[in-house]
């Protein structure tokens, strides 16, 4: 069957969007989309449960509570965390939806499944006949698994098909995320008893910076949705093939080239996000015509197509550049399987861009086709007012929507990245910090390292997430030496650690102490000369005739003096100072400079002497 959503972008004051579900004929026997109210976080929704319990699962249970099909699971408590239960009890955990015998269905979106022998931690609620069930659904619901430093606790893929509103009291809502068990269990049996306040930063698990494979899309990230409480996105990048996108003849001929300039760099927008899948191709302009059949004509199934200047008169022509200037969507047959979430497979996209939008400045027509081909790539309205496919256009492709793109469509399949390769970090080069380079992985969006003292395993600092493939560690101790491996993330997941390489940091160079003549006769050469630091390749020496050096004169040697000769009527003195310059760019004028020396050139005939000068005020500049 298939199925169609659209979306539509409109100009008031701003340019403002709307979402219109038509999809027809998509369902899942019996199926219904949950919606909850979240709590802050999850020491909140630990406070709020009558039981907070590890417990195994057993073989779950399908009956009928009067009309409604409930599955029910029995769990033997592992350890509780809070509320009155002790090892060893048994639970009986109810949820709605389920198979009965007669092979009737009812799907629940956002119902949690248990796996038999699977290790969950259950905040509960009381329910009928002594039995327990999830306050939130999914929501909370986490599951144990392994992680890259021991066992961790992950959400459930459930949780991902939830819809969540916002609060009534506007509070901002904690991401549930991975977490380190242990860690998780002791510091929510503290939260639960009043003795400590939440903090997700203490209990997240190394690879919380990357979301694992059965998490919800990333913060911000709103996908289109069918009435059969699936989103949307294409299988066919799955594969490595390219979506071709047309328009239709001309374009909009009150445009210079029609606005066809700026449907290509809608679509490169897409196709430029790194490490995802998306491959758009523009294929130039077509004869397509719509049926002008509806009150609400869109191209076919199969028509990957733009169609400017509306021509079957289904949009209000804009006034004073206000009104709807386009609307968009994607055609839809059939369900795949992407990061443990069921998604409609879109087969076609398309645009529909009203007349008159020659008020339309190249950058904003650009952005508004960026945002309708995003709904065509089943992306729905981001509450991020920097996303392009925020409700008020006119953004560029931003953070969030790279995050999206990432999640939905990752260039290595819904799997988390390789572990990196390549790792170098710098031993000395730099006195300013530690350079961590390291080869690029596909299908990564981010990158963090970490970084262990060789000699003590307890000096640990973790930094990112990164998005180059370098770093500058300059929180390192100088002398140090340290051992760096790095992880890549994903929206599935995080990598293995990296083989580590070991680095420091160089010493900072000492200052330098110069010497130079007290006086010196005219027309006769004197030399100045400075201690040697280590590392360092080149010495600029600045001479001045004043002890601001606002204009002096460089000379760059590799030795550690320097020989000058003035020729004077009259006393004057000069003022030298040295900077030493270090082996590497990245260290650049590492070493402070010298001390301020003075020497006094006089006439003919008078007596010199040669003293070592003071460190006087002012030295460094």
């Amino acid at each position: 069957m298939l199925g169609a959503t659209t979306g539509r972008t409109k100009l008031g004051r701003r340019a403002v969007g709307f979402l219109l579900a038509a999809f027809a004929g998509l369902t899942a026997r019996s199926g219904r989309a949950s919606v909850v109210i979240p709590p802050e976080n999850l020491g909140e929704l630990a406070r709020r449960s009558e039981l907070v319990v590890l417990a195994t699962a057993g073989e779950p249970w399908s009956e009928f509570r009067g009309q409604e099909l409930v599955t029910v699971t029995p769990f033997v408590v592992v350890e509780t965390v809070s509320g009155l239960a002790a090892p060893g009890d048994v639970l009986e955990v109810e949820v709605p939806g389920g198979e009965g015998e007669d092979g009737t269905a009812l799907v629940i979106e956002g119902s949690p499944r248990f796996a038999t022998g699977g290790l969950y931690l259950l905040p509960l609620a009381p329910a009928h006949d002594g039995r327990y069930q999830p306050p939130m659904l999914a929501y909370g619901i986490l599951q144990h698994g392994d992680g890259p430093d021991g066992a961790v606790l992950r959400p459930l893929p459930e949780a991902g098909a939830l819809w969540l509103l916002e609060r009534p009291d506007g509070a901002p809502v904690e991401a549930v995320t991975v977490y380190r068990e242990r860690a998780l269990l002791n510091h929510l049996a503290a939260v639960a008893g009043g003795r400590r306040a939440w903090n997700a930063a203490q209990v997240q698990a190394a690879d919380a910076a990357g979301l694992a494979p059965d998490q919800a899309p990333p913060s911000g990230c709103a996908l289109l949705t069918a009435s059969n409480g699936k989103p949307m996105r294409w299988k066919t990048f799955d594969s490595g093939k390219t979506v071709p996108v047309a328009a239709t003849r001309g374009g909009d001929s009150t445009l210079p080239g029609g606005g066809l300039a700026e449907l290509q760099q809608a679509i490169a927008d897409w196709d430029g996000i790194p490490a995802t899948s998306i491959a758009l191709r523009y294929q130039g302009e077509t004869d397509y015509r719509l049926s002008c059949s509806s009150s609400f004509d869109t191209p076919k199934a199969n028509a990957n197509v733009v169609v400017f200047s509306d021509p079957c008169r289904d949009l209000t022509d804009l006034s004073g550049c206000a009104g709807t200037v386009a609307y968009g969507g994607a055609w839809a047959s059939g369900t795949h399987t992407w990061g443990g979430t069921s998604f409609n497979t879109i087969v076609s996209l398309y645009v529909v861009v009203n007349n008159g939008i020659s008020c339309l400045s190249p950058g904003l027509l650009r952005s508004v086709l960026t945002h309708e081909l995003g709904h065509g790539l089943g992306f729905g309205h981001s509450d991020d007012p920097t996303s392009v496919m925020y409700r008020y256009c006119g953004n560029p492709i931003g953070a969030t929507d790279t995050g999206c793109a990432q999640y939905l469509y990752s260039a290595i399949g819904d799997k988390a990245p390789a572990a990196p390769t390549g790792v170098a970090a710098s031993d000395g080069t730099s006195a300013l910090g530690v350079q961590v380079s390291w080869n690029p992985v596909p299908g990564a969006a981010a990158y963090t390292v970490s970084r262990r003292a060789a000699t003590d395993a307890g000096d640990t600092s973790e930094f990112g997430p990164l998005a180059a493939t370098s770093f500058d560690d300059t929180e390192a101790v100088p002398g140090r030496r340290y051992l760096y491996t790095v992880r890549a993330h994903n929206a599935f997941g995080s990598s293995a650690p990296s083989a580590a390489d070991e680095g420091y940091r160089a010493e900072p160079p000492r200052s330098v102490d110069l010497v130079a003549p007290a006086t010196a006769p005219s027309g006769a050469a004197y030399t100045v000369t400075w201690t040697e630091v280590a590392a360092a390749v080149t010495y600029e020496v600045e001479e001045a005739s004043e002890p601001t050096f606002a204009a002096p004169t460089v000379l760059t040697v590799s030795g550690t003096t320097a020989t000058f000769t003035h020729t004077v009527d009259a006393p004057q003195t000069f003022f030298y100072r040295v900077r030493p310059r270090l082996a590497t760019a990245a260290a650049g004028a590492a070493a402070p400079p010298s001390n301020v020396a003075a020497t006094t050139v006089m006439p003919a005939g008078t007596v010199t002497g040669r003293v070592a000068a003071r460190r006087v005020a002012g030295g460094n500049p």
